[in-house]
């Protein structure tokens, strides 16, 4: 039976420099069960883009909001151009059901940009302690047309859908590169491994990964969500 592995592009030596460069102290996730009493009332990561001639902007936003205000709540959320990570952006508060913040990346390159976000709020009662969690993730397409930026999330026409053939194939190719580096790096059998890449985490909430049972999703995505949150490097 094969197992998983999701990579990222950044895997080891960008996220190596990232949490170098930012040595300060913040709380993480640990994992406790989930509780299917409760859940968000709503969760989103949003990508909008303001255009100019020569540049742009891009607002990366987040928001979740559970049913009740719970002992802790906790977004974490990964932005990607390309397939490289250009941020990553983590807020926590407690007692409250309300989690909200957002940020402006100005660029003037072709870029295809992602963002995904692990959502989490823990409950506790007593001397029991629950957690519930969900994914959400968005992509948004920038190119410049010749005369100014243009953007798209759906490709609508052929110039779009073939902008976005074109970028998906470059992206996937580079990727496809660097996981080939890790692969020779780490003597992993690919043989034995499902590839999925990070960005593509949010799909499998109600459906599962490949060879394992549908009611696991969930489950496991906690504790990738987890892993990837407590440790320097993504082992996921």
């Amino acid at each position: 039976m094969k197992k998983l592995i999701i990579l990222s592009f950044v895997f080891v030596v960008i996220l190596g420099v990232f949490f170098t460069l930012n040595l300060k102290v913040a709380p993480t996730i640990t994992y406790f069960p989930i509780d299917y009493g409760t859940s968000f009332k709503s969760a989103s990561t949003d990508l909008t883009s303001t255009l100019n001639q020569t540049d742009y902007k891009i607002t990366w936003e987040v928001l979740s909001e559970s049913e009740v205000p719970m002992y802790l709540r906790q977004d974490i959320s990964l932005l990607f151009g390309d397939g490289e990570l250009k941020g990553m952006r983590s807020q926590w508060r407690e007692n409250t059901d309300l989690i909200r913040y957002s940020e402006e990346i100005t660029d003037n390159h072709n870029q295809k940009w992602e963002a995904i976000t692990f959502h989490y709020g823990e409950i506790h009662s007593g001397d029991d302690i629950n957690s519930i969690q969900q994914m959400t993730a968005n992509k948004l397409y920038v190119f410049h047309d010749g005369a100014s930026f243009q953007s798209f999330q759906d490709a609508v026409g052929n110039k779009q859908s073939e902008y976005q053939a074109s970028k998906d194939a470059k992206v996937m190719k580079k990727l496809l590169e660097h996981w080939q580096d890790l692969i020779t790096h780490f003597h992993i059998n690919i043989n034995e491994y499902h590839s999925i890449p990070l960005t593509d985490l949010a799909n499998y909430q109600q459906k599962p990964f490949p060879t394992i049972n549908q009611e696991k999703p969930i489950v496991l995505l906690d504790n990738y969500g987890k892993g990837s949150i407590k440790t320097t490097y993504y082992l996921i």
